[in-house]
């Protein structure tokens, strides 16, 4: 009786340690954030909010993030981010091979480039795409504020 105990005993405890390592791989996909796997060269269309019917588009920054961080938008839209937040937060381009660690206080300001200065509560920045294909962008100060956004004709 005692072997059939310490048997059971065993089948169950291998169970639950196998079954609890299923639960934290499951919760580890399930909490994978699609902005880990971004990268400017591989924008996912699949999360986009399709904004493509709009030639006008708002998008607001707080603590939290973008309000829409990834947006499908046809070419020649105006995106303009507004600051939410007491705050200063901007917008720009990833560039290939950066660390996103940029100076926000010496943004590229050429109009061909998304670079916006920091943004004090209540001000905006508006970019419009040109160019079709997909654009990656981050906050420089908050490098976890990502974003993208996918330019279709």
């Amino acid at each position: 009786m005692k072997k059939i105990t310490i048997f059971i005993t065993a089948v169950i405890t291998v169970t639950l340690i196998v079954a609890g390592g299923v639960v934290v791989l499951l919760q580890s996909s399930a909490n994978k954030s699609p902005e880990t796997e971004l990268d400017s060269n591989n924008l996912s269309e699949a999360r986009s909010v399709d904004l493509t019917n709009q030639t006008e588009v708002a998008i607001d920054i707080s603590e939290s993030g973008y309000s829409m961080p990834d947006i499908k938008i046809k070419k020649g839209t105006k995106v303009t981010w507004v600051n939410r937040d007491a705050t200063q937060h901007n917008v720009m381009t990833d560039h290939e091979g950066s660390s996103m660690s940029h100076d926000p206080s010496a943004m590229n300001t050429e109009p061909s480039t998304m670079s916006s200065p920091l943004l004090g509560d209540g001000e905006s920045y508006s970019f419009v795409f040109n160019e079709t294909g997909g654009i990656a962008y981050h906050c420089a100060s908050h490098t976890s504020k990502k974003g993208s956004v996918m330019v279709v004709e």
